[in-house]
């Protein structure tokens, strides 16, 4: 059964919490982004810069749509150095106006939320979403939230694999309880064979 929204947030904050307890979380943030429309080929590009954890990234792309051309050139571009990238696509995607928290009475600055849903290779779909006054904004973050969290799931499983070792190791069934929980709880969304695998290599 795939996570809700509110297990989703809830790994997150397992995983933040883990991983800021070893100064390891990574955060992802956009400093800059530029669009242009091809209007009549219904193509978007996208040419902009990322943080990663203090570390600007000059990233571009081209996509059927603004959503498509950011989820793409950034999975393309971090998936070198974060391989489980490479086991998500994008399913599904939603916008919706709140035009109830309008201030003008033509409703043209109600903020805009974006929805998407991201499916790995074992068809497990996980929702992300972000919410802005600009459609592009919205879209942007909600990519930013959604690359920031499978990248740092995968940080969190590469580093539980040395913890579990190394409780073994010291004979403390305890934290290899609580380190196990953890793993579990991060599989229910990404498939971490293959990244213990390549993290050996």
């Amino acid at each position: 059964m795939p996570p809700t929204n509110y297990e989703v947030n809830s790994i997150k904050l397992m995983v933040e919490k883990f991983l800021h307890s070893s100064d390891s979380f990574l955060s992802v943030e956009v400093k800059s982004l530029k669009i242009t429309e091809d209007l009549e080929n219904d193509i978007s590009e996208v040419n902009y810069i990322i943080s990663l954890d203090g570390t600007e990234i000059t990233i571009s792309g081209t996509g059927e749509g603004v959503v498509d051309a950011l989820f793409l050139s950034m999975i393309h571009r971090l998936s070198k150095d974060y391989p489980s990238l490479k086991q998500i696509r994008l399913s599904e995607f939603y916008v919706r106006a709140k035009i109830k928290n309008k201030h003008k009475s033509i409703g043209s600055d109600a903020p805009v939320k974006v929805e998407l849903v991201v499916e790995n290779a074992s068809r497990i779909k996980t929702p992300f979403s972000h919410e802005a006054k600009s459609l592009n904004n919205a879209a942007c973050k909600a990519v930013i939230k959604t690359v920031e969290y499978f990248i740092n799931c995968e940080v969190a499983i590469i580093k539980l694999k040395k913890c579990i070792l190394d409780a073994k190791d010291r004979n403390r069934p305890d934290l290899l309880e609580k380190y196990a929980l953890i793993m579990s709880e991060i599989a229910k969304n990404m498939s971490y064979k293959n990244i213990l695998t390549e993290s050996d290599g």
